[in-house]
């Protein structure tokens, strides 16, 4: 008898508690969301974005549930009501409870958009009933734990001259961070796309895309350090332009941005595999390019100036007569002085722009080619023509090519190949090839003979790089450093006169170069 007393206590306790403290939790949400409306206020600001608003007013709201409008006013007074976000109060949501998850939590969410005269050409374009679904739980661990949907959509536009057409699959997001924003990861999935574009006066164009896969992950500091890495797999992807057809089987790519602080680095890396053009292969491509070293501060600052100005620009677009033009000028006036002073600052640490190694694979070898550039901000004053103006906006350069002796023949047949197919001929013949084979041979000994490139196991390499004395620039350069030996400036220029004609003299000589040069005319012209 006692036992079932004590028990039957401690539930009449627990029913009494858990209104208060349901109660509680409500009171939370709305000072959490209060406070987070603010933080993206003010990152809007901060990114020139100042006639616009974000707001969350409430709606109705109990002891176990709250209700919060979503909506964005602009700096003239309108209010455009656009999310609907219904919440359930801990430490048991009843949606969490209905789903199977018995966990306590703080609160779950459910983000709906609101039909209305401004979003109703929105539903039209999805023709469901809710085209959008965002449901997450916020745990007492302070992490929130989600996902969204949006539904297949599909949109066209048709005039007497003109008729494009849009259609998305279904899209699925996955998400986590903590209630502060600073640690996030998310994953999502795009059942495919398809973009079609018929005029009369242009092309015919059409690209269509099938899964795509990606990934994001971040983190932020209280000291506004950053980092942000992504990653991205898209299938099948084919693009067709008049009666030419571009196929990609997979692109894959990653990312990365990473903020100290003090100085910002990005770069990004793609994979192209499997490439037909017309139907023919032509290999596969591999990107690996990046900027290294720009200021953060300033290039915070430049982001900043730059969404203010994309936002004056399109406020004064919409607000202009039809007859006239935006005054670019005008909007882009009080702003140069601090640009000029920001893009200085962004030169500050001797930024670095990475390009490559790109580099092209083919059934006979690879090409690859790679550049490094050091940038300096030039001195204005003393800049006399654009061409002065790029030595002296660089500090140093590096760059590097190297090429297969295959990967050239196989590159000119794949071109034959492809114009064949185009023009109705027959496909190159052997002999044809051959031919391609020994043109690809004698430019690689001739490129070696005169020493303009040198050898690299099977391939031909070259190379080049200049470093200016602290402070200046590659107008003040005294030697070049040319595959591997140092040279005076101009000595390397009369060197590599030079050594170009006798490789033009080299290929002069060549029966293949004679025979190729009618080859290609036969499927170019």
């Amino acid at each position: 008898m006692r036992k079932t007393t004590f028990i039957t206590g401690i539930v009449i306790a627990l029913a009494a508690i858990y209104p208060i403290a349901s109660h509680y939790h409500g009171k939370q949400i709305k000072e959490r969301l209060d406070t987070q409306v603010q933080q993206l206020n003010q990152k809007l600001a901060e990114f020139g974005l100042k006639d616009v608003s974000i707001t969350a007013d409430q709606g109705e709201s109990g002891i176990f549930s709250s209700q919060y409008i979503f909506g964005l006013k602009t700096q003239n007074g309108e209010h455009i009501e656009l999310l609907n976000n219904a919440i359930q109060h801990g430490p048991f949501p009843l949606d969490a409870l209905k789903k199977g998850r018995f966990s306590p939590s703080s609160y779950t969410n459910t983000i709906t958009l609101i039909r209305n005269e401004k979003t109703a050409p929105f539903f039209k374009l999805f023709q469901v009933e809710q085209p959008l679904l965002v449901e997450y739980t916020h745990g007492y661990d302070k992490h929130i734990k989600g996902n969204a949907q949006l539904a297949p959509l599909s949109a066209e536009n048709k005039t007497s001259t003109q008729e494009d057409q849009f259609s998305m699959g279904k899209v699925q997001l996955d998400f986590k961070t903590n209630h502060q924003f600073s640690d996030f990861s998310t994953q999502w999935n795009l059942d495919g796309l398809q973009i079609k574009s018929t005029s009369q006066n242009t092309p015919a164009f059409q690209l269509t895309m099938g899964p795509v896969q990606a990934s994001t992950q971040g983190s932020v500091s209280a000291q506004n350090q950053f980092n942000y890495q992504t990653t991205s797999d898209i299938k099948d992807i084919r693009v067709e332009v008049q009666n030419n057809i571009i196929t990609v089987q997979e692109i894959t790519g990653t990312g990365n941005v990473n903020d100290d602080g003090i100085m910002i680095g990005l770069n990004e890396k793609g994979s192209y595999k499997n490439i037909l053009l017309n139907g023919n292969p032509i290999g596969e491509i591999d990107i690996d390019m990046g900027y290294q070293r720009l200021d953060s501060a300033a290039t915070k600052q430049f982001l900043s100036i730059a969404g203010t100005i994309l936002s004056d620009l399109i406020k004064q677009d919409l607000n202009k007569p039809a007859d006239t033009k935006v005054d670019v000028e005008a909007i882009l006036a009080p702003h140069l002085p601090t640009l000029k002073s920001v893009g200085k600052d962004i030169f500050k640490h001797s930024p670095v722009l990475q390009y490559g190694p790109i580099t092209h694979r083919n059934q006979g070898g690879a090409f690859s080619i790679k550049a490094d550039m050091g940038f300096r901000f030039p001195d204005l004053a003393q800049v006399q023509s654009q061409d002065e103006l790029v030595l002296q906006s660089f500090a140093k350069t590096d760059f590097s090519l190297k090429s297969n002796q295959d990967w050239l023949s196989t590159l000119l047949v794949d071109v034959m190949s492809f114009a064949a197919k185009d023009k109705g001929l027959p496909a190159p013949s052997t002999e044809e090839k051959q031919i391609m084979q020994k043109l690809s041979a004698d430019i690689q000994q001739a490129l070696l003979q005169s020493e303009l490139a040198n050898a690299d196991q099977q391939n031909v390499s070259f190379t080049l790089s200049a470093t200016a004395p602290e402070g200046k620039s590659l107008k003040d350069i005294e030697t070049i450093r040319y595959n591997g030996q140092d040279y005076p400036v101009m000595a390397l220029v009369g060197l590599l006169d030079g050594r170009f004609k006798q490789f033009i003299q080299q290929m002069a000589l060549s029966e293949s170069q004679i025979k190729a040069t009618e080859i290609f005319s036969k499927y170019m012209d």
